[in-house]
């Protein structure tokens, strides 16, 4: 017996779920020819009422196949086996724009180029996913309004916010539908919870939606493409992506949207490292500017704040600090690169104290192109290396 989207026979009047109880539990559990398959894209649904059912169907659940979206390597092979001739950036760029859902990329046509198939898509007035922002968050969540509110707060921080920050934004309280909530967007894949490297360290072993320092970051690359790009652009040109391939809007955005691919593929980095088989743990880091008395003149100076994007702390007491650049050629680190690097590394040892190895990481589409201001990397991970 296969049941899909079991989520929106669950109406408010339906009993369904105490009727299904008595289904199993009085008939169908009792024999060894049926098997019941549920399946959905309303994770946090299947989550709350059948894997941590505490009723009827209590430990009744006997496997799980939680189907994640497609990784980059995923990604490639199936265009591939769908006669597409697209290079590994531009698979990259399908990916930061509409993530590894195979229902959104099977509306790419081969005869287009990639930005064209974008403004086919999403651009064009009556674009299959022109309105599937909306469409998307209605269709997994009953009460989706709030749920939008939540990931339209994260939209404004690219390292995330807190619990309480979300709550002054969203202006929703805070309570345990809050709480469920954030839950629900975590478990379908939107945003993650994470604690920063700084305090981390201390709570480690914890619950870390229980501490106030926990940030929760949006990572979900379609509903980033929707408040980076669609939603400032505000514009009815059918041919805008194509338009502004080279422009501050397409810079911005992909520099963004190349930091989630790499949160979403710190496996492939590590593997890219060498490090796959050592324990290890994904953080962010970030310092806030602080005022200090100049000894010399006695004026107050204020110092810039410090972020670490994507940090890899090792069991083997070494930390890959990683700067991701999404590049069309070899990047060539600046002054103002190797300046910026260094700052942040000095940052890291003074605030946390560490005493691990911090090894500067570069990753990137090409390469690196070595000169004057490149020793200070250590480490570089290429594109390709990510669709391993």
């Amino acid at each position: 017996m296969f049941i899909d989207e079991m989520p929106w026979m669950d109406t408010p009047r339906s009993n369904f779920i105490s009727g299904l109880e008595h289904f199993w539990n009085s008939w169908a559990s009792w024999r060894d020819d049926i098997k019941l398959i549920v399946c959905g894209s309303a994770t946090s649904w299947i989550i709350n009422n059948l894997i941590k059912n505490r009723g009827g169907l209590h430990n009744r659940v006997t496997h799980k196949i939680p189907l994640k979206p497609f990784t980059l390597k995923e990604c490639k092979e199936y265009f591939s086996a769908r006669g597409f001739r697209l290079s590994e950036k531009q698979i990259a760029e399908c990916y930061m724009v509409l993530g590894g859902v195979p229902f959104y990329l099977s509306k790419m046509d081969k005869g287009e180029g990639v930005a064209q198939n974008i403004d086919r898509l999403l651009f064009a007035e009556d674009g299959e996913l022109h309105d599937e922002f909306q469409s998307l968050y209605n269709s997994l969540y009953k009460n989706a309004l709030n749920h939008i509110k939540v990931v339209t707060a994260l939209a404004t921080k690219g390292k995330g916010l807190t619990r309480q920050e979300i709550i002054g934004l969203s202006k929703l309280p805070d309570n345990g539908k809050f709480s469920l909530m954030m839950e629900e967007l975590e478990s379908c894949g939107f945003i993650r919870s994470y604690t920063p490297f700084s305090t981390g360290r201390k709570n480690r072993g914890t619950d870390e939606r229980q501490s106030p320092d926990t940030l929760f970051q949006l990572v979900d690359p379609f509903t980033l493409f929707h408040f980076q790009v669609m939603r400032k652009a505000g514009t009815r040109d059918a041919h805008f992506w194509s338009n502004n391939q080279n422009s501050n809007a397409f810079n911005a955005w992909s520099g963004l949207a190349f930091e989630k691919l790499c949160l979403n593929h710190e496996e492939q980095i590590r593997a890219a490292l060498g490090v796959s088989g050592v324990s290890a743990e994904v953080f962010s880091w970030f310092s806030k500017a602080v005022e200090t008395v100049d000894p010399k003149t006695g004026k107050k100076v204020k110092s810039r704040g410090a972020q670490i994007d994507m940090l890899i702390d090792r069991a083997d007491k070494v930390i890959n600090v990683c700067e991701m650049k999404f590049w069309s050629t070899l990047y060539s680190m600046s002054a103002k690169d190797e300046a910026d690097i260094e700052r942040r590394v000095s940052a890291l040892r003074h605030e946390t104290g560490t005493d691990k190895n911090v090894i500067v990481t570069l990753v990137t589409t090409k390469g690196l192109v070595r000169n004057e201001h490149s020793e200070g990397v250590q480490k570089v991970v290429v594109l390709e290396e990510l669709f391993v």
